[in-house]
């Protein structure tokens, strides 16, 4: 079973939405949406906007579902701290 140390080294390498870190982590969805919702709640973790579509609307992309899934990444203020 993964834990919380394994979710945000996964993180470090940039934002990832929770269908990423699922194949990554070998995980179900439904506790790695736990889990980053309690590290949300720590502070450690913060929701991150998903990139801009190439196209520039949402409504005419195949992939728009993708689109709106949230991201997560390691909080600005944990990266700060991180590098003192």
């Amino acid at each position: 079973m993964i834990g919380v140390m394994e979710v945000r080294d996964a993180l470090r390498e940039g934002p990832r939405d929770v269908d990423q870190l699922s194949r990554l982590l070998g995980a179900p969805k439904a506790l790695l949406e736990a889990m980053l919702e309690r590290l949300v709640a720590l502070g450690k973790v913060e929701r991150a906007e998903p990139p801009a579509a190439a196209c520039g609307s949402c409504r005419g992309c195949v992939e728009a579902r993708g689109c709106a899934a949230p991201m997560y990444r390691l909080s600005a203020q944990r990266l700060i701290v991180s590098c003192l």
